[in-house]
């Protein structure tokens, strides 16, 4: 077309630059297309009537939504008691370089969510369980949606499949059961209630028998936070649509340093109980640690 035959209105519009981007696939979706790039032009399973595959979709997409909020809300139900478990176990500890004004804040807070024991129990495991297995169950139905509509699909356990986010958040499970089994489970078994376990049980625990308890904590505790706090500020970010990956990662970093110096700042020097709290305690470390593979020096 020559420059004669353009309209005057469209010669005077400008030109707009686009920034490029990429268009990307998802792993599963690259998958695919080295699956049927050498065979026919569509795949095995796409063949069928539209009134079928919609159906199908319409069934497939309700099921995914719902496994989308679960995961999501129970995770904003675990995240409120996680401000909470912060506020007590490292910001007052900080605030008032006091372990026994911090004990009394953590067993005022514990009376918010154990004045029943259901609230309790929706407000930490069961939103625990549901956030996993609703993590679970949106895997298992990738795979099935893969599988039905397309004959094959990564594995379940294939890397492709895997988000750091993922990663993490089962990477939390093993040091979370831990931390529930030596602060709720053994004092239950043992003492019929965990009412005598707080802060300065966590203190107690990292001086117990010397430095073979003090390395423990120190390298368990420090795990734990680093792993929680960047699963749980991702994960935020990721339902939040954040994407500043710099901003992201120090707010982890800086909620990470925050709990940890409230830790090692304040409560492991508080030193190890005396009289009848410490040979509660010292029953308790005692059980835990007759469990693992190592023996504690004698004192």
């Amino acid at each position: 077309m020559s420059h004669t035959n353009v309209s005057p209105a469209l010669a005077k519009l400008d030109m707009m630059e686009l920034e490029p981007s990429p268009i990307t696939d998802s792993p599963i979706d690259a998958f695919y297309a080295a699956t049927f790039a050498s065979g026919s032009n569509s795949p095995p399973h796409s063949r069928g009537s539209l009134s079928k595959s919609s159906t199908f979709s319409a069934h497939s997409g309700s099921v995914s939504l719902w496994l989308t909020r679960s995961q999501r809300y129970s995770s904003y139900a675990f995240t409120s008691f996680l401000g909470l478990h912060l506020t007590t176990t490292s910001l007052i500890p900080l605030l008032t370089n006091s372990l026994p004004s911090s004990d009394n804040a953590l067993l005022l807070a514990r009376t918010a969510y154990q004045s029943t024991p259901l609230l309790e129990t929706l407000l930490i495991p069961g939103s625990l369980t549901v956030h996993v297995l609703s993590g679970i169950g949106l895997r298992l139905r990738k795979h099935y949606l893969a599988t039905k509509r397309y004959g094959k699909a990564p594995g379940f356990w294939d890397k492709r499949e895997w988000s750091t986010i993922s990663i993490t958040g089962w990477l939390l499970l093993p040091p979370l059961v831990t931390h529930v089994i030596v602060l709720r489970v053994v004092p239950l078994y043992l003492d019929g209630g965990s009412a005598d376990v707080g802060l300065q049980y966590v203190s107690h625990g990292f001086n117990y028998h010397g430095s073979i308890g003090w390395w423990l904590n120190s390298i368990y505790y420090a795990g734990f936070v680093g792993i929680a706090t960047w699963h749980v500020v991702n994960g935020l970010a990721k339902y939040f649509r954040m994407r500043n990956k710099r901003r992201i990662n120090i707010a982890a970093g800086t909620m990470a340093i925050v709990w940890l110096s409230g830790l090692f700042g304040v409560i492991t020097r508080a030193g190890p109980a005396t009289g009848y709290l410490g040979r509660k305690y010292d029953e308790f470390y005692g059980f835990v640690f007759r469990s693992l593979p190592i023996r504690p020096l004698t004192s």
